[in-house]
């Protein structure tokens, strides 16, 4: 993976670039990248085209966002999906961020249509090691949240998904 510095208005390259090393034997697509307790994640599902199983997601881990990374675990597929985000949002209690793996569910469509294709999100969950715990499937869960979308103080909201 190659990345490169932007500029502090994030609209241009300072035109340094770095490679992050590499990613593994097996091609991957989609990646999201997020920052928790001074460890860089890079999340990936495996390339597999529309396919309508899914595909498995790969965490590599970092101490800087430039790399080099390695290798974590594989989080599974119980959910059918293929990821396209992993969503940081702030949570409500004394952990301070949560984050939600998010995948389609390629030709789950009622009608046979793309783009009416199901999704699929589910929390992720650390170990002590910083480790992301294997995502078993969950067909609900509630989450807390806060934010500061109409004024300048917090509001919590709970969702159940």
């Amino acid at each position: 993976m190659s990345i490169e510095k932007l500029s502090d208005d994030y609209t241009s390259s300072l035109g340094k670039s770095f490679n992050s090393g590499f990613f593994g034997e097996t091609f991957v697509e989609a990646p999201s990248m997020f920052k928790r307790n001074e460890i860089y994640y890079a999340v990936f599902g495996q390339c597999c085209c529309y396919c309508k199983e899914g595909s498995g997601v790969t965490v590599y881990t970092s101490s800087s966002p430039l790399g080099p990374y390695k290798t974590m675990n594989n989080l599974g597929n119980e959910g059918h999906a293929q990821q396209f985000n992993v969503l940081q949002y702030r949570t409500s209690g004394d952990t301070g961020y949560g984050y939600l793996w998010q995948g389609n569910q390629w030709q789950s469509a009622p009608d046979g249509l793309k783009g009416h294709d199901f999704n699929y999100w589910t929390p992720m969950s650390f170990n002590q090691d910083g480790s992301v715990k294997y995502m078993n499937y969950t067909a609900n869960f509630t989450i807390d949240v806060v934010s500061k979308i109409h004024s300048n103080r917090p509001l919590s909201h709970r969702f159940k998904i």
